[in-house]
């Protein structure tokens, strides 16, 4: 692991946490407005049209065409965009749940055309996909990341995700262990109605931001991003998910050498200012 890629992409702390809290907060509560009120069954039948829909506007973006190794987001409203990815020849990875088993690849070259709307299933990517070994996998090879968003600001590309916090953890871990290449692109797919350039969205310090926004309605490209690496922050994560996550185990206990989950005191030298 080479030391440069630790200083770059991981801080053992949070450096500003009030400014971090402040953000969360102003987060949850765009999230909670432009959700509230809507029927849960209902939300999520538009939401899976939407994405549908984005799966195919996703497909005539030059840069979804030339890659080979993609990143897709676990969700079940998603199915339709995995599915297409492998359809059109793409390596798809994919996260455990939980990262419980770090990551999967789906190889359109080992799955047959009849088996890969079930591969793609939330509950089936361990039958059908192949275990990334993270601990011998150096070397760049993911060209795109994509995930489902609530909002995105077309001009900035700041993002309002689920709130979970899964797809920052990801690019984090994923930034860490080598895997993204240095060109590689974040693509947000969203709801047409709930993007914008005016939509003020607070970007905290371990954010993902897109270069791309792509809704039902077409794609958009991100002009004015300010260039920023994934990063890891193990403040952020508490003792038991990093114990029940291989890929974080690892990467705490061999890569960064901590023995305390609860400690990471002797890491400030990590945190490059």
């Amino acid at each position: 692991m080479r030391k440069d890629r630790l200083h770059e992409c991981f801080r053992p702390y949070i450096r500003n946490k009030d400014k971090y809290e402040r953000q969360k907060q102003s987060k949850n509560a765009l999230r909670i407005s432009i959700l509230s009120g809507l029927n849960p069954e209902e939300l999520l039948r538009q939401m899976e049209h939407c994405l549908n829909r984005c799966s195919e506007r996703l497909r005539g973006l030059l840069a979804y065409r030339k890659a080979r190794f993609i990143y897709l987001s676990l969700s079940p409203l998603m199915e339709q965009m995995r599915y297409n990815a492998l359809m059109d020849g793409k390596i798809v990875v994919l996260p455990s749940p939980r990262l419980k088993n770090s990551f999967f690849l789906l190889d359109p070259a080992s799955i047959a055309p009849s088996a890969r709307l079930v591969a793609v299933r939330t509950n089936r990517i361990s039958k059908y996909g192949r275990q990334i070994d993270f601990k011998t996998c150096r070397k760049p090879f993911i060209d795109m990341t994509v995930s489902e968003v609530v909002a995105a600001n077309t001009r900035t590309g700041a993002l309002l995700c689920d709130g979970t916090g899964f797809y920052d953890l990801h690019r984090g871990v994923m930034a860490l262990l080598g895997w993204l290449k240095k060109d590689c692109l974040s693509v947000a797919c969203v709801d047409g109605r709930n993007a914008g350039r005016h939509l003020m969205i607070p970007v905290k310090e371990n954010d993902s931001i897109a270069d791309y926004v792509v809704t039902p309605e077409g794609v958009i490209q991100i002009n004015e991003k300010k260039s920023r690496r994934p990063v890891l922050i193990g403040e952020i994560l508490d003792a038991r998910t990093i114990r029940r996550s291989n890929v974080l185990f690892y990467i705490f206990r061999e890569l960064l050498g901590v023995s305390d989950f609860f400690n990471f005191r002797f890491l400030r030298t990590f945190d490059t200012k």
